[in-house]
C-alpha cells in the first residue's frame, strides 16, 4: 500500500522534477558552451553585469520582440502633440529633449544590442541634454562593438565624431576635442566605403559630404591646411567666395596664397574696420614690429608667410613617440593589457571590454559565479518539490 501511493506522490511530483532539471540543464550547457566557444559569440563586446547575462538566456527572437515594442512606444512618444488627444500622426518627430523616452531606448538596448536605431538618439540625449557626456560616447562605442557588420555604421563614427567636435556648444564646462573626432570621421568614412552604399542611402547629416567639410574645418584649425583642401575638394564644395568663409579661405590656400591661421582673420575689416588680411602678398611683411623689433625672432617662416607662433600646440592630445594608429585613437599597438580592437578606451582597470583576448573567465566576469548559484538554487527547487510531493502523502 505504501509502496503504491509512494509511486502515484512520484508521478505527480515528476513533471515539476522534470521541469527543474532540464532548466537547469540549459542552463548550465549554454553557460559551458558559450565559455569553451566565447570567439564565436561576440564576446568581445563585453557582459558587466548579471542582468546582461540572465538575458542572454532568453533567445533572441523574444528579446528583439521586445525591444521593438519598446522602439515603437517611443516613437510614438516622440511625435506626441501637446496632448493624448492629439496624436501627432503628422507632427514631426524631435530628437532632442525627449528625456521621458530614455528608458525605453536603453531597455531596448540592453534586450537587442543589434537594435541599431536607439543608440544615436540615446547618446544625443544623454550628451547634450543630461550631462551625461562620457556615458553618451561609451554607449556608441558599444553600439559599434555590436554592430561591426551593419551597413550603417558609419553614423555611430560620425555621432561621436559630432560629439566630440561640439559638445562645447551644449556645455561650456567641457572642451570641444577636434582630435579625436578627425579620427572617427576616418573612421565614418572608411566604414561607408566598406559598405559600398550608394550616395542616395546616406543621411541628411550623416553622410560623407558633410564628413568631409567637417574634416576640412578641423584640419584648418590643426594647421594642415593641403589636408583640408583636400578634403573640401572631396566634399564637392566649390572654392572661392561660393563656398562661404571656409571655401574662400581654401581658396587662396590652393592658389598659394598667404592665409592667417583660421578663417574667421580673413575679415577683421569687419569689426575694426581695417583692411582685409592676405589683400596682398607682401601685407605681413609690412605689418610694424611688435616691441622695436622681429615679431617672431625665432620663427623660420618667410615674409608673407603665415605665422602661428601664437597659437600654443596641444600637446596633450599628441600621439606618444613609437606609437601608431589602431582605430579612430591613437593608441599603442601593442605591449598594454588595456589595449583596445579599433576603439580609445576609458574603463577603470580590469573592467574594459575591447580587450582582444579575454583573461579567464571568472576572473572577466564575476557575475558568472553568481549565475552558476541560481542554477543549483533551481536545481534545489526541484528536489524540494520532489521531496515535498512525496511526504505529503505518506
Amino acid at each position: 500500500m505504501a509502496t503504491g501511493e509512494m509511486s502515484r506522490s512520484w508521478w505527480r511530483a515528476r513533471p515539476a522534477f522534470w521541469l527543474a532539471l532540464l532548466w537547469c540543464l540549459a542552463f548550465t550547457v549554454q553557460w559551458t558552451t558559450r565559455a569553451w566557444h566565447w570567439q564565436a559569440l561576440s564576446f568581445e563586446a563585453g557582459t558587466e553585469e548579471l542582468t546582461e547575462l540572465v538575458l542572454e538566456a532568453v533567445p533572441m527572437q523574444v528579446r528583439r520582440l521586445g525591444a521593438d515594442f519598446l522602439w515603437l512606444r517611443a516613437d510614438e512618444y516622440m511625435h506626441f502633440g501637446p496632448s493624448r488627444r492629439y496624436r501627432g500622426a503628422f507632427l514631426a518627430g524631435t530628437y532632442a529633449g525627449n528625456t521621458e523616452i530614455l528608458p525605453l531606448l536603453e531597455l531596448a538596448i540592453r534586450l537587442d544590442p543589434t537594435h541599431f536605431e536607439a543608440y544615436a538618439i540615446l547618446a544625443q540625449n544623454l550628451a547634450f541634454h543630461l550631462d551625461r557626456f562620457v556615458p553618451a560616447v561609451r554607449l556608441l562605442q558599444r553600439g559599434i562593438l555590436h554592430n561591426q557588420h551593419h551597413p550603417f555604421i558609419h553614423e555611430l563614427y560620425g555621432t561621436i565624431a559630432y560629439c566630440l567636435a561640439f559638445v562645447k556648444s551644449y556645455d561650456p564646462t567641457r572642451e570641444n576635442n577636434r582630435v579625436a573626432a578627425l579620427r572617427y570621421l576616418d573612421e565614418a568614412l572608411a566604414a561607408f566605403a566598406r559598405a559600398g552604399l550608394p550616395a542616395s542611402a546616406a543621411g541628411e547629416v550623416l553622410n560623407p559630404i558633410n564628413y568631409q567639410i567637417w574634416r576640412a574645418r578641423f584640419l584648418v584649425e590643426q594647421g594642415r591646411p593641403d589636408a583640408a583642401l583636400q578634403a573640401w575638394v572631396a566634399a564637392g564644395q566649390p572654392l572661392g567666395p561660393d563656398g562661404g568663409l571656409l571655401g574662400e579661405y581654401l581658396g587662396r590656400v590652393a592658389l598659394g596664397q598667404p592665409v592667417p591661421a583660421l578663417p574667421e582673420e580673413l575679415r577683421p575689416h569687419l569689426k575694426d574696420g581695417g583692411p582685409p588680411v592676405g589683400a596682398t602678398a607682401d601685407a605681413s611683411a609690412s605689418a610694424p614690429d611688435r616691441g622695436g623689433g622681429p615679431a617672431h625672432a625665432h620663427c623660420s617662416h618667410g615674409p608673407g608667410e603665415p605665422c602661428r607662433a601664437d597659437r600654443a600646440p596641444d600637446l596633450s592630445l599628441t600621439p606618444r613617440a613609437g606609437t601608431e594608429p589602431t582605430g579612430p585613437a591613437r593608441l599603442p599597438s601593442e605591449g598594454s593589457p588595456r589595449q583596445p580592437a579599433g576603439e580609445p578606451c576609458n574603463h577603470e582597470d580590469g573592467s574594459c571590454p575591447h580587450q582582444k583576448a579575454p583573461p579567464p573567465l571568472f576572473d572577466r566576469n564575476h557575475p558568472w559565479l553568481a549565475t552558476y548559484l541560481q542554477m543549483l538554487v533551481l536545481g534545489g527547487g526541484g528536489l524540494l518539490l520532489l521531496w515535498r510531493g512525496h511526504w505529503s502523502r505518506r
